[in-house]
């Protein structure tokens, strides 16, 4: 059953897409806390992904068309500010390789 409007849903998406823009500028200057925001920049960019239309089937409102276009403009915007960080990373850090390594733990599946 659905439970919002295609306005609300259209307003959480803008709100998680300047949360998340916000965050990522954060971590663009200060270099120091890359290692471990990037990891966690990476999860809200496929909560971002399943707002805008790849989850929450139950609860997303029909009539996002006209909202569409722009959701998904600020998906690819996401997502280049998120390479523009991961070309910051050194690989070779020790520090990124853990923060890395506790999100690959998290998704191990046994």
């Amino acid at each position: 059953m659905q439970s919002s409007t295609p306005e609300a849903w259209y307003e959480l998406a803008e709100h998680l897409y300047k949360l998340t823009v916000s965050e990522i500028d954060r971590a663009m200057e200060t270099d120091v806390d890359l290692p471990m925001i990037y990891p966690k920049l990476i999860i809200c960019y496929q909560f971002f992904r399943q707002i805008r239309g790849e989850g929450f089937h139950t609860e997303r409102p029909d009539g996002m068309g006209e909202w569409q276009k722009q959701i998904y403009a600020w998906e690819d915007d996401l997502w280049n500010r998120i390479v523009k960080l991961r070309n910051k990373l050194n690989p070779e850090d020790n520090k990124t390789n853990s923060y890395i390594n506790e999100m690959k733990n998290v998704f191990n599946l046994k």
